[in-house]
């Protein structure tokens, strides 16, 4: 559906792919064992990439191919359930999920008042039986997982606001949050080894001064990291050893 608002020579977004080219690639790339990895700013490029993802399997077979479509930006709710049937990991960066400058002055504006509540459905996605990951976006936004997570919990801004977040139905756990950006993460990049602390996984974690489960959550982005390791091994300490 177009804009509610804007400027009138992009009433719509632009479609990088046309979807017949999006498919042979898709399919090709999928032929050759690479991983399908999509970005989807809006509702019908998440549906798009939901199509193709869907015809490439029927093309090519079933096998486990842990395909992922990044951003997820906006979801009609239709779709929602798409992405458990096909096995599509959403990949969401959180901190996105606030109103920012940019969501206040541009993209709500744009979309109206019923598109902008399809952003960022996290917690529905989770609810769907859906795997989920998160991830930054860097260089495009920062890459501390801290204030990411604050707001994935809040859906707030860093002057606390809204009050109660925005989309509050949208607010996930801590553990939720944490368990995208570890294991989820890990299950996307098909390191089954990595992202979990139990007996036989890779060793890779980090030490925090406070524990992220009984921070409060406007407090989250303020937790320090003192240790990372990373297979077994320190790589870096707030010590500088």
């Amino acid at each position: 559906e177009p804009y509610v608002s804007g400027p009138h020579s992009h009433q719509h977004g632009e479609q990088v792919w046309p979807i017949n080219e999006l498919l042979r690639a898709a399919s090709r790339a999928n032929e050759l064992g690479y991983q399908l990895h999509l970005h989807a700013i809006g509702d019908a490029a998440v549906r798009r990439a939901l199509d193709v993802i869907q015809q490439v399997t029927e093309l090519n077979g079933e096998r486990d191919r842990r395909p992922v479509i990044a951003h997820v930006h906006v979801l009609n709710p239709a779709d929602t359930p798409r992405f458990a049937q096909l096995g599509v990991i959403a990949n969401f960066e959180p901190y996105w999920a606030q109103m920012d400058d940019v969501m206040v002055e541009q993209t709500a504006p744009r979309l109206g008042p019923e598109r902008a509540e399809q952003q960022y459905r996290i917690a529905d996605m989770i609810a769907s039986g859906a795997a989920v990951s998160m991830g930054s976006d860097w260089p495009v936004t920062t890459a501390d997982w801290r204030p990411a997570v604050q707001v994935a919990v809040s859906r707030q801004n860093s002057d606390g606001a809204p009050e109660g977040g925005w989309i509050p139905s949208q607010r996930i756990s801590v553990e939720s949050a944490l368990d995208a950006y570890t294991s989820g993460s890990a299950y996307q990049s098909l390191s089954d080894s990595r992202g979990r602390l139990v007996v036989g996984s890779t060793a890779d974690f980090l030490v925090l001064d406070g524990n992220p489960l009984t921070t409060l959550p406007h407090e989250l982005s303020s937790i320090r990291v003192t240790e990372t390791w990373i297979d077994g091994h320190v790589v870096w300490n707030d010590a500088g050893q």
